[in-house]
């Protein structure tokens, strides 16, 4: 009788972590983001396409969505080949240009609302999101900034710093301040997987999270267009000033 994993499981298992090539582990990370980004791609066209029937079409969001995913995974493909030092020179560049477009988002005339929402910057006709670059320039400093440190220091909550204060907290702060709860919960959930893979012990990450969710959740209960989708998915679509809610509330089930 054999005892463990047959021939051709181990085998996978070894493609899967690498073992024998890093080809494989390039494409674990390059299949899912491209994956992903093609399902992002079709969300937004179920979530605008009610908007636009009578005016540019119904696939008029595919289109410009299509090219940014395009120009996207284009832009994914080169900064592969880009060594590792390139990473650790221009991380901490990076961090700072995102801190300064989230701050003009919040504080300036460039950034506006919509749905209810700050996130939003317009620069020479172009409007993009400053916190989605935020969230990859985060990633990629704190992963320099914690190779550095554990160079002299032991794991443990000395990581705290610089990672979660001040450099994390200003980014949440940011978004909090643009009203953005969705890509709050995408920071904090970065910052505590960062942590906890630099090996900070989780009991000290539970007891944060639990505590953040419930201000997020108290937060969005005071927000009237984030109270209104609950409720269209909950089954009240008695929404006339937004009816792209009440129809997406037939995707959602």
């Amino acid at each position: 009788m054999t005892i463990g994993p047959t021939p051709r499981a181990a085998s996978a298992w070894d493609w899967l972590t690498g073992k024998h090539s890093k080809r494989s582990v390039t494409w674990l990370l390059l299949g899912p983001t491209i994956a992903l980004s093609c399902i992002g791609v079709v969300m937004v066209l179920s979530a605008s396409s009610v908007e636009f029937i009578g005016g540019a079409g119904s696939f008029s969001s595919l289109t410009s969505q299509g090219v940014y995913a395009v120009v996207g995974i284009a832009m994914l493909f080169w900064m592969k080949t880009w060594k590792r030092q390139t990473y650790r020179k221009l991380a901490v560049i990076f961090l700072l240009v995102s801190i300064v477009l989230l701050a003009l988002v919040v504080f300036t005339p460039l950034g506006f609302e919509i749905n209810g929402g700050r996130r939003w910057i317009r620069v020479a006709g172009l409007s993009f999101q400053p916190s989605e670059s935020a969230k990859l320039a985060f990633c990629v400093w704190a992963a320099y900034a914690l190779n550095e440190k554990l160079k002299t220091r032991s794991y443990g909550k000395d990581l705290l710093i610089p990672v979660v204060l001040p450099f994390g907290g200003i980014l949440v702060l940011l978004i909090l301040l643009g009203k953005d709860i969705g890509t709050v919960l995408i920071m904090l959930t970065i910052i505590a997987a960062i942590l906890y893979l630099a090996g900070i012990r989780t009991i000290y990450l539970l007891g944060t999270g639990i505590i953040g969710l419930l201000g997020l959740v108290v937060m969005a209960m005071q927000s009237g267009n984030r109270m209104m989708r609950v409720d269209a998915w909950l089954g009240n679509c008695d929404h006339p000033a937004d009816p792209s809610i009440n129809t997406n509330k037939v995707y959602s089930r």
